[in-house]
């Protein structure tokens, strides 16, 4: 501990490391970015290719079948979230002819 004598006006002086018994090079800092950012990486990757695999029959069929199975267990119609069978398409245009005078 660093303490000053008034009246000699004398410090004891002690170095960063020392005190902190450690030294300051930041390599830890490096070290735990670096860590983070490859289990962020591999996480998503693990999320993101199996997504890509699955195409869109197989996810609806998977989605079906969840259906049919909660309707076997005998869950209500009304718990049962519907499960779209048909991609959905654009609304018909209802802009008529220009009006001319």
């Amino acid at each position: 501990m660093a303490e000053t004598d008034q009246n000699n006006e004398q410090a004891v002086h002690i170095e960063d490391d020392a005190a902190r018994a450690g030294e300051t090079s930041g390599r830890a800092r490096w070290i735990l970015i670096i860590s983070t950012l490859i289990a962020i990486v591999a996480m998503s990757i693990a999320w993101i290719v199996p997504a890509l695999q699955q195409d869109d029959v197989e996810s609806a069929e998977l989605a079906s079948e969840r259906v049919e199975e909660m309707r076997e267990e005998g869950t209500p119609e009304s718990e049962i979230p519907a499960v779209p069978t048909t991609q959905p398409s654009a609304p018909e245009s209802r802009v008529g002819e220009p009006i001319t005078e």
